[in-house]
C-alpha cells in the first residue's frame, strides 16, 4: 500500500520535477567549476552515481533472492488488481529498465573521472554528461514507457452509439466501483499491458468516455483535485451491495451504468438494459438509470446530516426521491414544505457552461436548489446578484438554499484568486528584473601582487691587483687580505 502512494495525486510530480531540474542545474554548476570547490562537487557527484548503482544492483539482488515482497511491493504500487501473467511480465521490465540504468550510470561516472584525469575540468566531459542525459531520455527512456497506437483509442467504440452526447456515466468497474470486476478474466493476445488498457477504452473507462463527449461521475482525477467528499464516496460505494450503490446513482444524477458483469437480481428494477458489447472474451453491459436526478433540481424536502454515514442511510431511505429530497450537511429534523397544489415549484437552467451555470428558479415555498456538479470550494453563488453561501448536496454536489419566489441564480467558478497570484508573480519577477538592473556592477578583482624584483647583487670583491696597488709597498698583507675576504662574506 505504501507504494501506491508514488501514484497519487499527481500534481506533486510536477512541483518535483520542476525542483529536482532547479537542483540537479545548481549541481552542474557546482560540477563546473575550477579549482577545489569543483573538485569536491566532482567527487560528491562520483559518490552519487555509485550509490544510485548500488540500489539498482539491490533491487535486481532482490528481485532474484526475495522474489515474493519484490512481487507484491510492485504490485501495490501499479495496481493491485493486475493480473498476474502482466504482473510478471512488468517485472521482466522493471529488470531490464534496470540493467540499462546502470549502464548509463556506468558511462556517468567513467565520464566524470574522464574530466577529473583531465588538466581542470573537461569541457568535452561536460558536453558529454549532457549529450549522455539528452541521448537516455530520447532513445533509451522515452521508449520504455508503454505504448500503442492512438487509433485504438480514437475510434467511437460500438456501445457509444446507445449513449447520448453529455450523459454522466459510471463503468462500475472503474475503481472497483461495483467490484469484483471481470477485467483479468479477458482473453488477451498476450500478455502486455496494452491489452486492458484497449479493453478499457473500448468499455468507456473515464479517460476514454471523456474523450467521446461524456461526463464521468466518480471518476477520481489523477491530479487529485476532487473533493475529499467525492473521493470518500468512492471508499464507501465499493462496500454496499447493488441496489443501494444504485440508489447512491440515482441521487447524483448518473444517466448510464457501464458493468462488465450482471447486476445483482434485487438491482435490476432500478435500471433497463439497453446495450451490451461483446470483447476480450467479456461483455459490459449498458444501463439506464429509471429514475435520477435531473440536471437541476429544487428540493422542498430537506434532510439534515450530521456527517457523511448518516447522509447516505437518508438516501437509502425509501422516503428519498432524487426529484424533491436534498440531504444536507446539519442536524436537526427534517424540513418538509409542502408548495400548494396549484404551483409546483420549477427550475429552468438558462446558461450552463463548463465554469458557469445560470438558473430561474420560481417557487412558492423555500428550498435547496442543487446542480449535477461537483462540490468545491471554488465555486460561487449570487441569488439576484446578492452573495449567497454553496452548500453540499447529495453527499457530494454543488447546492444554495433559495427563498420563496421567482429568482435567478448563478453560479460560477471564482478565477480572482488565481488572477491575483499570477499578478503577484509577475510583480516578483517585475522586482527582480529591477534589482539586477540597478545592482552595481561586481567590483573588479585586485590584480594580483607581482613577483618581488630580486635584490640588487652584492658587489664583487675588488680584484686582488687593485687591492695590492692600494696596498703599503705594492704587496698585500695577510691581514688585509682576510679583511677584503670577510667584508665579502659580510656583503
Amino acid at each position: 500500500p505504501w507504494g501506491r502512494l508514488l501514484r497519487f495525486p499527481a500534481k506533486f510530480w510536477l512541483l518535483g520535477a520542476v525542483g529536482g531540474s532547479l537542483l540537479a542545474g545548481i549541481g552542474f554548476e557546482a560540477v563546473s567549476r575550477r579549482g577545489p570547490d569543483g573538485e569536491r562537487a566532482r567527487r560528491i557527484l562520483e559518490r552519487w552515481l555509485l550509490a544510485f548503482a548500488g540500489a539498482y544492483i539491490a533491487f535486481l539482488a532482490a528481485a532474484n533472492l526475495a522474489p515474493h515482497p519484490v512481487r507484491a511491493f510492485v504490485g501495490g504500487l501499479l495496481s493491485p488488481t493486475l493480473p498476474a501473467v502482466t504482473l510478471d511480465v512488468q517485472l521482466v521490465r522493471l529488470q531490464g529498465l534496470a540493467v540499462l540504468t546502470l549502464g548509463l550510470l556506468a558511462l556517468a561516472w567513467g565520464l566524470v573521472r574522464l574530466g577529473r584525469s583531465a588538466a581542470g575540468w573537461s569541457r568535452a566531459a561536460l558536453g558529454a554528461l549532457i549529450a549522455l542525459h539528452a541521448a537516455s531520455q530520447l532513445w533509451a527512456i522515452l521508449p520504455a514507457v508503454p505504448m500503442d497506437d492512438a487509433q485504438a483509442y480514437l475510434a467511437p467504440p460500438p456501445i457509444l452509439a446507445a449513449i447520448p452526447a453529455g450523459s454522466v456515466v459510471v463503468h462500475g468497474a472503474n475503481l472497483d466501483l461495483f467490484r469484483p470486476s471481470t477485467m483479468n478474466q479477458g482473453s488477451y493476445p498476450d500478455p502486455r499491458l496494452l491489452w486492458l488498457m484497449r479493453r478499457s477504452a473500448r468499455e468507456l473507462y473515464p479517460f476514454a468516455a471523456m474523450l467521446h463527449g461524456l461526463r464521468p461521475e466518480l471518476a477520481i482525477s489523477a491530479e487529485g483535485l476532487d473533493s475529499f467528499l467525492t473521493q470518500a464516496l468512492t471508499v464507501g460505494v465499493k462496500n454496499f451491495s447493488d441496489r443501494r450503490r444504485l440508489d447512491v446513482l440515482e441521487a447524483l444524477g448518473v444517466d448510464y451504468l457501464l458493468l462488465d458483469r450482471e447486476l445483482a437480481a434485487e438491482a435490476r428494477a432500478q435500471v433497463v438494459e439497453i446495450g451490451r458489447d461483446e470483447n476480450f472474451g467479456q461483455t459490459v453491459r449498458l444501463y439506464e438509470l429509471a429514475d435520477r436526478a435531473r440536471e437541476v433540481e429544487f428540493a422542498t424536502r430537506v434532510v439534515p446530516a450530521p456527517q457523511m454515514n448518516a447522509a447516505l442511510e437518508a438516501i437509502f431511505d425509501p422516503a428519498f426521491d432524487p426529484h424533491r429530497t436534498v440531504v444536507v450537511p446539519g442536524s436537526g429534523e427534517v424540513r418538509e414544505a409542502s408548495p400548494p397544489s396549484a404551483g409546483e415549484p420549477l427550475a429552468r437552467l438558462v446558461e450552463n457552461r463548463r465554469e458557469e451555470a445560470v438558473i430561474e428558479v420560481s417557487s412558492p415555498v423555500d428550498g435547496v436548489l442543487y446542480l449535477r456538479r461537483a462540490y468545491l470550494p471554488l465555486w460561487r453563488v449570487t441569488i439576484d446578484g446578492a452573495a449567497a453561501s454553496t452548500v453540499v448536496a447529495q453527499v457530494a454536489h454543488l447546492g444554495v438554499a433559495v427563498p420563496a419566489g421567482q429568482h435567478q441564480v448563478r453560479f460560477w467558478i471564482d478565477r480572482r484568486p488565481l488572477a491575483g497570484g499570477i499578478g503577484l508573480a509577475l510583480l516578483g519577477l517585475l522586482g527582480l528584473g529591477v534589482l539586477v538592473w540597478r545592482s552595481p556592477p561586481a567590483p573588479t578583482p585586485e590584480p594580483l601582487p607581482r613577483t618581488p624584483e630580486p635584490l640588487p647583487r652584492t658587489p664583487e670583491a675588488p680584484p686582488l691587483a687593485d687591492a695590492a696597488a692600494r696596498g703599503a709597498g705594492g704587496i698585500l698583507r695577510d691581514t688585509e687580505a682576510s679583511s677584503a675576504y670577510e667584508s665579502f662574506d659580510r656583503r
